[in-house]
């Protein structure tokens, strides 16, 4: 436990500059594992029944950015409001408001070049967060625009660079880093689908690759590149590690034919992109929450997880997550603990995105049912949890009753195929929402993994109407959450 609060300690200086875990200052929280380990916050609330509800701000349109907080400023995004029901947009709204109430202190359109499907259940123009370092401010456009501001509001700088709708920007020693997609050319914009599945001939080209890059935070000139490719489901995540690099890991794989190779992992040199080491995984799902401690990358491959030596890069431990595994299910009598085996699925074990390492744990949601589970990265125990999931149907509709929305797997409850809002850890208590707007609330650390580790199940909004893409972000014991329809300030009541 000492190791880790000091690991959170150091890459909370050296990475953020920022005395404390006060501030969240991008989407991955302050030390860039969506974590923070010394805050006390609510584990129940009710938006329904305004319970532990501080204020609520009601937003024109729809946005899926987490809340970023520094000091009493909250940043976020929404789309451009619209006048009637839609399924694309481009342009969206920066907003600084008020952390203490909400108030608007001031806004800011940003416009894009490439429609992305509205509320879409993978990502839209507004799922990058904002990053900022408490002078600064950038916001990301994901259709295709990256702005500047000083805390007034003042554009400092803009560039335009295709970015990828469903990962997140974080800020490094003065850069900020994000998910740069291949820009297509008009002709190829014109192809149909299948053809990206017939363009294996170009694999080896990086001009057709989705990239990380790195943009000096005070000019936005382009800083590096790196020459290898990032799969568009992987969420990238950085360390500072005990020898004095600072590496970001980063994946390639998935499905609909990507053709950023080899598929697996590599470790990024976070200085200058370079690569220090690839893995190649063969038929590797990198949807994932990318995960690293001092001495290993933890990844999910075909059923199983692996830790990979983060100095060779060789697959150090490995574990089944799906034979001879604990499962508590609901009974008629209670809950009950039995072994069980399951199928190894042919496209992947874990719903996107939903991974989290915590500790000594590393947390998933089980892709072909309604199980969250968690593995000991050190035992290899793995333990399931049934949870209580009930079909919902999402309205899909903004504060002004206009649906607004892309895709039409976003009205399910996110217990399947999508991508998952990534879950946050403040000490022991994991909060993991899904796409319907409930939070569910756990003691990650308990000895045993049942229906006791769940604390909470708790609302951001009635049935149907709370939807949500975005995480819950914490500061001064408050949690931030960002629905369809509005902000959100939790707190415990006094």
């Amino acid at each position: 436990m000492h190791r880790y609060l000091y690991s959170f300690f150091f890459l909370l200086v050296t990475v953020c500059g920022v005395s404390s875990a006060e501030n969240w200052p991008q989407g991955a929280g302050p030390a860039l594992n969506y974590a923070v380990s010394d805050a006390v916050i609510p584990t129940v609330w009710s938006v329904v029944d305004n319970r532990n509800i501080v204020w609520r701000k009601t937003l024109p349109e729809t946005g899926q950015s987490t809340v970023v907080v520094w000091d009493e400023s909250l940043f976020f995004t929404t789309m451009v409001p619209v006048e009637a029901d839609s399924e694309m947009g481009t342009d969206i709204v920066a907003y600084r408001v008020d952390a203490k109430t909400g108030e608007t202190l001031w806004k800011r359109e940003i416009h894009g070049t490439t429609p992305s499907r509205m509320s879409g259940c993978f990502g839209d123009s507004t799922t990058p967060a904002a990053v900022t370092d408490g002078e600064s401010v950038v916001f990301l456009n994901g259709s295709g625009t990256i702005r500047c501001f000083d805390f007034s509001g003042e554009e400092k700088w803009s560039r335009n660079a295709p970015i990828h709708v469903r990962a997140q920007p974080f800020l490094v020693n003065g850069t900020v880093i994000f998910h740069r997609a291949h820009e297509a050319t008009p002709k190829e914009k014109s192809k149909p689908k299948k053809s990206r599945q017939d363009s294996r001939k170009d694999e080896f080209n990086p001009l057709k690759w989705n990239q990380l890059q790195a943009l000096d935070l005070k000019t936005g000139e382009v800083r590096w590149t790196t020459a290898c490719g990032t799969g568009i489901g992987c969420i990238p995540t950085y360390r500072s590690l005990p020898d004095g690099r600072s590496v970001v890991l980063v994946g390639r794989g998935g499905g609909h034919h990507p053709i950023e190779t080899p598929h697996g992992i590599s470790l990024i040199d976070a200085a200058d992109g370079k690569v220090l080491w690839t893995l190649p995984l063969g038929g590797f799902q990198t949807t994932l929450t990318m995960s690293m401690d001092d001495r290993y990358a933890y990844v999910f491959h075909k059923g199983e997880h692996f830790a990979v030596d983060l100095k060779t890069s060789e697959v150090a431990i490995r574990h089944s997550i799906v034979r001879n595994v604990k499962v508590c299910r609901p009974t008629s009598a209670g809950h009950a603990t039995g072994t069980e085996d399951f199928p190894v699925s042919k496209k992947r074990a874990v719903t996107q995105q939903s991974n989290l390492l915590v500790g000594e744990y590393h947390f998933f949601r089980r892709y072909q049912s309604d199980l969250v589970g968690r593995i000991h990265i050190r035992t290899g125990v793995v333990e399931y949890l049934e949870m209580p999931i009930k079909p919902v149907v999402n309205e899909m509709t903004n504060s002004r009753g206009f649906v607004v929305m892309g895709d039409p797997r976003s009205r399910k409850n996110n217990w399947g195929h999508h991508a998952s809002p990534i879950a946050t850890a403040a000490g022991s208590v994991l909060l993991l929402p899904v796409m319907d707007g409930t939070v569910h609330v756990f003691d990650s650390d308990t000895d045993v993994f049942n229906q006791e580790s769940l604390l909470s199940v708790n609302d951001l909004g009635p049935t149907g109407k709370a939807w949500t893409r975005a995480s819950v972000s914490v500061s001064s014991g408050r949690l931030y959450a960002h629905t369809i329809r509005e902000i959100i300030c939790i707190g415990e009541s006094k």
